[in-house]
């Protein structure tokens, strides 16, 4: 039976296996329609799930595949002897080429260069691979059907916009993931893109220069949903967030549009105004801290829910996901969070992290977010004071179960 469905349900089924590559291989080998509707999906970021999964054997056969599509004059010139004739495949494979991260790339041809019997001395091992990286790059950006995700982090190799095509993929892309200190095209990229929807920055030490281009980068959107801001590495002499931040929630187009806001690994300065910042971004849906310290900010309760419910009214109104993970957290800037977005709330995860006072959690559930479908409570100390949890249940109609310390408890 299911070898009989229609094209469109095996896609859309295999859509959601795109992070399985084990079940979408076996799926090629049913027949020949999963094949044609399963190896596209297989296809799209094979360098991601071969990264994923730790299975570093793969990436031989993948590069010797990928490079086998190259000119013969361009295989000749990088002395690549082609391991499949490109004429004979059943799938043109880079063409469905999606997601292109340039480290993983390069990782990947340090991996293939180092299996090939005629690689050269170490002292050229470096360049010829940037220049088969390159000549692969370019031929995914003249050849991908659509890339849609472009990831520049760790790489500064070679210029993307020096290669054929880079700027009409540039032009389409709609996930944008980079370094501020090694991407410097935002204004060329401003010019050519102004729809790109998911947008993760991992923030350095401001450069004044970078800092102008990249603001005209996000005040250019007109469609930017969701937004990721990433200090992997504090510095404990220079607080660049600030600075960063500020291009985000000052813009007019970016705060109209935001549904998703993510702060990973940020230290936030005593004297920050979070939630005055937040109340900027009337569509937010999803909020999430991962690794973060708020421990610091400072604010008086009263008078900060004065002016945001004075001024700002719709603030935080549609605000229906909450996740903490792994942060430092005064709990008082949470009760915040849960009287802002009340009844609209409808998701509440903390994770791996040390919760106190969580019967003043739950006390504060029950007066603010009626309307709760999911609490998911994970504390490394393991010692949450669990009471009344049964009871909790009776104050939601649509709480199907609360997960705590790995236990359910349903009603």
């Amino acid at each position: 039976m299911a070898g009989n469905l229609p094209d469109l349900c095996l896609l859309g089924i295999f859509k959601h296996l795109n992070d399985d590559y084990k079940t979408l291989y076996s799926c090629t080998f049913v027949n020949k329609r999963w094949s044609y509707s399963s190896i596209p999906i297989l296809w799209t970021n094979p360098f991601e799930l071969i990264s994923s999964f730790k299975k570093p054997k793969l990436l031989k056969p993948l590069l010797d595949t990928y490079l086998s599509f190259l000119p013969q004059s361009q295989s000749q010139e990088l002395e690549i002897k082609p391991r499949f004739n490109r004429n004979t495949m059943t799938f043109n494979y880079p063409v469905y080429f999606r997601h292109m991260n340039l480290l993983l790339i390069f990782g990947g041809i340090e991996h293939w260069y180092q299996q090939e019997p005629t690689r050269e001395n170490y002292s050229c091992t470096l360049s010829k691979e940037i220049s088969i990286c390159e000549a692969l790059v370019e031929y995914f950006f003249i050849h991908s059907s659509k890339i849609d995700t472009l990831v520049i982090r760790n790489f500064d190799y070679f210029d993307i916009l020096n290669l054929s095509g880079s700027t009409n993929v540039l032009s389409k892309i709609h996930t944008l993931i980079f370094d501020h200190d090694i991407f410097n095209q935002f204004s060329t990229l401003s010019s050519l893109n102004q729809n790109i929807r998911s947008l993760t920055c991992y923030i350095e030490p401001p450069h004044l220069e970078l800092n102008d281009s990249l603001k005209q980068l996000i005040r250019s959107q007109k469609n930017l949903i969701d937004i990721t801001i990433s200090e992997p590495e504090p510095d404990e002499r220079e607080k660049p967030f600030p600075m960063y931040w500020e291009i985000f929630h000052s813009s007019i187009n970016v705060t109209l549009t935001i549904t998703f806001i993510e702060f990973e690994g940020i230290e936030f300065p005593r004297n920050f105004s979070l939630f005055h910042h937040l109340s900027s971004f009337i569509n937010l849906q999803y909020l999430k801290f991962n690794g973060c310290d708020l421990l610091g900010i400072f604010f008086k309760e009263d008078q900060l829910l004065h002016e945001i419910n004075s001024y700002r009214p719709l603030a935080f109104k549609k605000l229906n996901t909450i996740i903490v993970i792994e942060t430092s957290l005064n709990i008082e800037i949470l009760k915040i969070l849960l009287q802002l977005s009340g009844e609209e709330l409808r998701c509440l995860e903390l994770l791996d992290m040390k919760i106190a006072k969580f019967n003043y959690i739950i006390k504060w559930l029950e007066v603010f977010c009626l309307k709760l479908r999911r609490l998911v409570v994970m504390d490394r100390s393991n010692k949450l004071e669990i009471v009344r949890i049964q009871d909790f249940f009776q104050k939601f109609d649509n709480l199907p179960y609360v997960i705590i310390n790995g236990e359910k408890f349903t009603p």
